[in-house]
């Protein structure tokens, strides 16, 4: 699927390989056992936690990170990234340096409202993190889910948040009372400081 560097193995080393359950694991000459396979991922997703009026543009941003043992944390890339990101991580190369021309590339992260499908973003290679921006046409409570359905490299995962959306004339209706409570308020204030001059008066 991708290769990587490997200083001081040889091919008389092939004995201290095991392959077992998907994974390779093999003790290098550095002192170091390297276990190779597909990765646990971990994807999060949150949207605007007050409520939002229907045809207002929403923002859903969430991550999608490596769980290895190895490398917790790490942001998952495509495999065109992979042997850039293992070198990177575990080698000590430089993302700038022998893979000039690699860049780091994320993976897709489906998105759905109610189960319903609502486009695909690409996470940022280099931190994992995602921006999706959503336009909900009806008021109601939306269930928000957010998928990475696993590829060569990482299982799958998926992570739910909750959105409330209103009626666009509820924010009409709202200040409508807003202003009758002002406008009584003041008619209030009005009523007794004329009564106040009538009786001062008397």
């Amino acid at each position: 699927m991708w290769s990587i560097g490997m200083t001081g193995l040889l091919a008389t080393d092939r004995a201290i390989m095991a392959v077992a359950d998907g994974y390779l694991t093999l003790s290098g000459r550095d002192g170091y056992m390297y276990t190779f396979g597909k990765g646990l991922s971990e994807i999060t997703i949150s949207a605007p936690q007050i409520a939002v009026s229907s045809g207002q543009k929403v923002l859903l941003t969430g991550s999608i990170l490596d769980l290895s043992p190895a490398q917790p944390g790490a942001p998952c890339v495509a495999k065109e990234s992979m042997a850039a990101q293992m070198e990177h991580i575990h080698l000590q190369v430089g993302v700038g340096g022998v893979f000039d021309n690699v860049p780091m590339i994320g993976v897709d992260v489906m998105l759905y409202a109610n189960g319903v499908y609502i486009g695909t973003v690409k996470s940022d290679g280099y931190s994992g993190t995602f921006a999706f921006e959503w336009v909900p046409e009806d008021s109601g409570l939306y269930t928000i889910t957010a998928e990475f359905v696993g590829d060569d490299s990482y299982g799958k995962s998926s992570a739910t948040t909750y959105l409330t959306v209103v009626e666009s004339s509820d924010n009409g209706t709202n200040n409508t009372l807003l202003y009758a409570v002002i406008v009584a308020t003041i008619a209030i204030i009005v009523a007794m400081v004329l009564c106040f001059l009538i009786f001062r008066k008397k």
